[in-house]
C-alpha cells in the first residue's frame, strides 16, 4: 500500500473506520465493507450518484477514467476536493457524502440477507431435492420392484409349477403304474 492510501485513515478519521485494499490495479477505501473511494496513481476518486454528482462537477473535479479495449470508459467515481486533506470537517462530509452514494448504489437485500437467502436456498433445494427423489425413488422402485417382482414370480412360479408338477406328476404316474396302491385323491 503506497503512504498516500495509508494516510487516508488519518485524513478519515472523524468519518470512522475505514480499511484499503488492493484493487483495479489501485486501491479501494472501503468503510463498513462498502467501498466508497478509491485510489490510482496516488490519487483519491470519490463514489458519486445522480445525487451527488453535480457537487463534483461544480468544482470541476474529473471523474475517474481508464481505457478499456482502446476505449475511454469512467466509473462513478470523481478526483476528491483538495480540501478533503486540509479539513477534517470537509473529509467527513466528502466521505458521508460519497458513502452514502455506493450505500444507494448497492443491491436492494444487505450483504448478509443474500448469504443467508443463498444459504436457504441451498436448504431448500436439499430439502426439494430429497424429496423429489425419494418420491422419483420410490415410484422408480415400485415400477423396477414390480417389473422384476413380475418375472421373479413368474420365474419362481414357473420353477415351483414345474417342480410341483414334476413331483405331482411323477407321484400320480407311479400311482398309476402300480394297482397294488390305492389312489388318493
Amino acid at each position: 500500500m503506497s503512504e498516500f492510501a495509508a494516510h487516508l485513515s488519518d485524513v478519515f478519521r472523524h468519518f470512522g473506520p475505514i480499511d484499503v485494499r488492493r484493487m483495479f490495479g489501485g486501491q479501494g477505501v472501503f468503510h463498513q465493507g462498502l467501498m466508497f473511494g478509491l485510489v490510482i496513481d496516488d490519487t483519491l476518486y470519490l463514489k458519486a450518484d445522480a445525487l451527488s454528482a453535480a457537487g463534483f462537477e461544480a468544482l470541476g473535479l474529473p471523474r475517474f477514467t481508464y481505457t478499456r479495449q482502446g476505449r475511454p470508459t469512467s466509473l462513478s467515481y470523481y478526483q476528491a476536493p483538495e480540501g478533503v486533506f486540509e479539513d477534517a470537517a470537509e473529509a467527513m462530509r466528502w466521505a458521508r457524502q460519497a458513502f452514502e452514494a455506493a450505500l444507494r448504489g448497492r443491491p436492494k437485500q444487505p450483504a448478509a440477507a443474500r448469504g443467508n437467502a443463498a444459504k436457504t436456498g441451498r436448504e431448500t433445494g436439499a430439502k426439494t431435492g430429497a424429496k423429489t427423489g425419494a418420491k422419483t425413488g420410490a415410484k422408480t422402485g415400485a415400477k423396477t420392484g414390480a417389473k422384476t417382482g413380475a418375472k421373479t414370480g413368474a420365474n419362481t412360479g414357473a420353477k415351483t409349477g414345474a417342480k410341483t408338477g414334476a413331483k405331482t406328476g411323477a407321484k400320480t404316474g407311479a400311482r398309476v403304474r402300480s394297482p397294488a396302491k390305492p389312489s388318493r385323491s
